[in-house]
This record gives C-alpha cells, structure tokens and sequence, in this order.
C-alpha cells in the first residue's frame, strides 16, 4: 500500500515538472520574439521578384529559368549540408560567411534540406542564349533597370518588395534559436510586366541568321501591317549577366545596331523614285545609262552601261546615273521632302529607354546649290546616314501600300491577372499613292527575281528587295570597308513581313546581304 502511494506521487510530480517545463519554453520563446522585435533582427534579401517581359504572344523572354535559392542559418547542420552540394572551390567560402555568424543565400539543388534552411522557387533574369539582349537591357546590382526595356519599363517591372527573411537576434546580434523564421514579399510567380511586339519564333530565327553570318550589323522583321517589330538583332550581342565583361569590350557589343546611323548607297534609291513618281515622272520615263554621267568635276559612273532603261528597270539593275539624272530633272526639294515623310533624318522613340538616332538628312540648301552632292544624294551617298530601322520603315511603306506607319515596340503592360492593358497606337501616314507603292513592289520583286538580289530568292513565295553598296570612308588593313544592306518584303504578294539587313563590312549588298534575306525568309516560311 506505501509502495503504490509513493507511486502515485512521483508520477505527479513527473507530469507538474513537465507542464512547468512547457510553460517555461512557450514564455521563452514568446520572449525571443519580442526581444527581436525589440532589436528589429536580421534581414536578408532572397530575391527581387522582378516583372516579366514577354513577347507578343505572353512567351516569357525574362525569367524563363527556375532556380531555387535557400535562406541559410548558420549552424553545424548548415554547414554539413552545404559541404554535401558544394564543390570545393565553395564550400571554403561558404563556411567562412557561416562563421561570422549571420545567414546567407545561395542557389541550392531544389531537393536541398537543412534544419536552418529554408528553401524558395525562384528564376534567374536572363537566359545564357541573351534573346533580344539589346531590347530587353539589363539590371544593375541593386535590380534597377539600367537600360532597354528594363530601364524604360523600371516602375513597372520593378514594383513588387524584394522577398526577404527577418531572423530574430539577441542584443548582441546572435540568432536567437527556435524563433520560426518571417518572410516578407511575394513567394509566388510574378507574373505582371510588360509585353512586346516582338516574336520569339522569329527574333530566334534572325537571330540564328545574324550570329552565323553577320560579324557586326544588325538585322531586322516588321509586320507589313501594323509596324509592329517582331524581330531586332544586334551584334555582336553580350551576356545580361556579366555586363563588366562588355563596357570596354573590342567592337562595342552593347551598342545597337539597329538603331545606329550609317552609309545608306542605292537602297535609298527607292525614296527618290518614290519623289519622281508623285511628282509626276511616268514610270516609263527611260533615261541611257553609258556607264558614266559628268557633273561638274565630278565623274559618277555604274559598273556596266545599262543602256535605255526606265524607272522600274533602273531600280532592277540600281543603275547610278539614271537616278543622278532623274535627281537633276525632279530637283532636290521633292526628294527631300519624300525623305522626311519617310522617317529620314528624325530619331524614333520605341519607349523610354530605346531610342534610335536621327541620322543624317543632307540638308536641302546643301543640295539645291551643289549639283554635285544632289547627285550624290540620289543614290544614298555623301552626308546621308539612316538607321536600319529607318530602312525598315520605308521598305515597310512600300509594302504596305504607300502608308508610312511608325514603328511600334511595346504592345502594353500585363497585370498580376494575366490581362494586357494595350498602348494606344499611331494612326498611319500616306506617303505616297498606292499606284506608286505598287509600281515599287514590282521593281524590287525584279530585283530578287532577275536583278542585283537573285541570292534573296525564296525557297517558295518569292520576295521584293533593294540592294546596297556603300562606301563608308573606313579602311581595315589597308582596305576600304563597304556597308553592305538588303531591305525587302516576303512574300512577294500579300507580304506580310519586311526586313532589313546591315552588315558592317561586307563585299556587296547582293552578295553578302541578300542570301541572309533568303535564309530568314525559308525560315520564316516553315513556320508560318
């Protein structure tokens, strides 16, 4: 009986002891929080949660890798775990930020399991392939946008808190242990930002086309219809990532091309016969190219003597002299205000951030009192310099029936929900009468089919374009370097896309240019 009553007691006192125990801990730990709130605690920023950029048909450009990062504790377990995924070349490293006794982030496999860690979905920005690097710009190291879309669109694709985790310290600064860890920020996708004209199939195949032929230049894809750019490539390109790399870096990667003046030659050809048109010219105008025109002191001359040709078959053979003398006979005030309706020598806003350069428009009085530089002039030398992009926009409105329709970039910005909210889009210009544009379609398709860009020719579907020679005044090994373009539009009827090829050093436009316009116009062809 006196055994079985000590018994009893001492479960008792057992079962008081452990709810004593568990008070004591639950006031512990309500303590620690407080002391933390108390001493504001350790923040640390996991990641930035930027916005999305996508193309135009909600495929993302930015974000498209997951990767996982872990918010780490330091503790004999942290470091156990680290040394189990970490090369050795890390493990050192990590060890020694564990040691001063904070927490630390670091990309881990997904499957990473540690006591203090805790392990968040994340994506790295940009892609190791740098798709429309140019456009899209890139972030600094506080996850501002610094240029591209990235800078122009910051407030938007910015707007989200960084997701971080609070950790609760003692007065001295120690993580107070047992205290559950505080996220703040948003743990899901982000999916608001910003959606741009441009197409991922087919910036992916003028990119392709551009790295494997185009050392320096750029190439460009409009929509025929809305101005919509669904393609824009610079090269040489860099990676977002490592920016430093690039600053002083042989052959500026981080210029864009495509909206960087240069030499235009025989593709401007077009704007001229466009002015000759409208101003009255009959398209049966014939002029004799003998190979050679004097003006004043100057000699301008053409390969070959292309004999009695008119407008349409100048345009084919890009017979110099016939458009020096058409100049001359239409004078420079109509090609110069042909020029300006076009687009030439006025800079283009695509949003805030990406802005292309005016060129250069020789300057009328310039060529109203020296014969010599309207001549010039009439076939896209002297002081005349145009961006790809401008080149783009008067192939663009040729194509589309003689309607100048400003380029657009940025189709509107994407809410967390999905939705887009549109821009509002410039109303289109008529430049010229649609009877001209066509007259101008059919002399470019000339040109692909029998004339200086039969290496432009289509697997199916034929095509329009204009080849460019320019001289540019640069030498290279003791050489000249010639600025070589093909500007055209696919498929030859209907067309639906335009594009522009500049390449920096290239032997002719119809031999260096033209099979790059033929290569992306298949592709094209395959997927559409």
């Amino acid at each position: 009986m006196y055994r079985r009553i000590i018994g009893v007691y001492l479960v008792v006192v057992i079962m008081l002891m452990s709810v004593i125990s568990r008070s004591y801990q639950i006031v512990t730990i309500e303590n620690k929080e407080q002391a933390a709130a108390d001493q504001g605690g350790i923040v640390l920023e996991i990641d930035r949660r930027r916005g999305t950029i996508y193309d135009c048909n909600f495929i993302p450009l930015t974000n498209t890798q997951t990767i996982y990062k872990a918010a780490i504790a330091p503790t004999p377990q942290a470091v156990i775990a680290l040394s189990e995924i970490l090369p050795e070349t890390q493990r050192q490293s990590a060890r020694e930020r564990l040691a001063q006794g904070g927490p630390i982030v670091m990309e881990v496999p997904a499957d990473f399991k540690a006591e203090s860690a805790r392990v968040f979905k994340t994506y790295k920005r940009y892609s190791k392939e740098g798709l429309a690097s140019h456009i899209i710009g890139y972030i600094d190291g506080d996850g501002s946008g610094v240029s591209g879309v990235e800078q122009g669109y910051d407030s938007v694709l910015g707007q989200n808190p960084p997701l971080s985790a609070r950790y609760a310290t003692d007065a001295r600064g120690h993580i107070l242990p047992g205290v559950p860890v505080k996220v703040s920020g948003a743990e899901q996708d982000v999916r608001h930002g910003v959606a741009l004209t441009l197409d991922f199939r087919l910036q992916l195949i003028a990119e392709n086309a551009a790295k494997r032929h185009i050392k320096s230049g750029a190439v460009l894809i409009g929509d025929v219809h809305s101005g919509k750019l669904r393609a824009c490539v610079s090269v040489p390109d860099f990676d977002q990532s490592e920016i430093e790399k690039y600053l002083d870096a042989q052959g500026s990667p981080l210029i864009n091309r495509a909206l960087t003046a240069y030499n235009v030659g025989s593709v401007f050809k077009l704007c001229v016969a466009a002015a000759a048109l409208e101003s009255g010219i009959s398209p049966d105008y014939e002029y004799e190219c003998s190979s050679y025109l004097q003006i004043g002191n100057l000699a301008f001359t053409c390969p070959e003597a292309h004999g009695k040709i008119d407008v349409r078959k100048a345009i084919e053979q890009s017979c110099n002299t016939y458009f020096v003398h058409l100049a001359g006979l239409i004078g420079a005030e109509n090609i110069h205000t042909m020029a300006g309706m076009m687009g030439f020598g006025q800079s283009r806003s695509l949003c805030a951030g990406i802005v292309s350069e005016p060129g250069r428009l020789t300057k009328l009085d310039v060529i109203n009192e020296q014969p010599a530089a309207l001549a010039n002039f009439a076939f896209g030398q002297g002081e005349l310099m145009a961006t790809p992009l401008q080149i783009l926009n008067m192939t663009a409105a040729i194509a589309a029936g003689g309607a100048y329709i400003p380029p657009e970039l940025v189709d509107g910005t994407v809410e967390e929900d999905g939705s887009l909210i549109p821009l509002r889009h410039q109303p289109a210009v008529r430049v010229m009468s649609e009877k001209t544009a066509e007259l101008l379609r059919e002399a470019m398709i000339d040109v692909v089919s029998q004339g200086t860009g039969t290496a432009g020719m289509p697997a199916v579907g034929g095509a329009g374009g204009k080849t460019a020679t320019a001289e540019s005044g640069w030498r290279r090994e003791g050489r000249k370097v010639s600025q070589v373009w093909f500007s055209g539009f696919y498929p030859a009827q209907n067309p639906r896309y335009t594009v522009t090829i500049l390449m920096e050093d290239g032997v002719s436009g119809g031999k260096s240019a033209a099979p790059i316009f033929k290569e992306i116009a298949d592709a094209i062809s395959v997927i559409e």
